[in-house]
């Protein structure tokens, strides 16, 4: 009787730790698939900060030639 509720305990345990193995695992999964988006996330974050930057620029850039033309043009008047 005690070898048999034992063996059952065993059993229990290893039904247990299969079921909170296989928890574990699933949660690690979610967490790789949400590193993986705050990656990518990340990365595209970078990307349109830099487009707002360069066009940031190019926009500074047009603003000095326009007021250049402007000038120039008093200049010839």
């Amino acid at each position: 009787m005690t070898k048999l509720l034992f063996i059952a305990y065993t059993l229990f345990l290893q039904s247990d730790l299969a079921s909170i193995n296989a928890q574990q695992a699933e949660e690690l999964k979610k967490l790789q698939e949400t590193d993986e988006l705050s990656r990518l996330t990340t990365i595209l974050s970078i990307a349109l900060i830099t487009i707002l930057i360069l066009l940031t620029i190019s926009l500074v850039k047009n603003s000095k030639l326009q007021n250049e033309i402007k000038r120039l043009k008093k200049q010839l008047d």
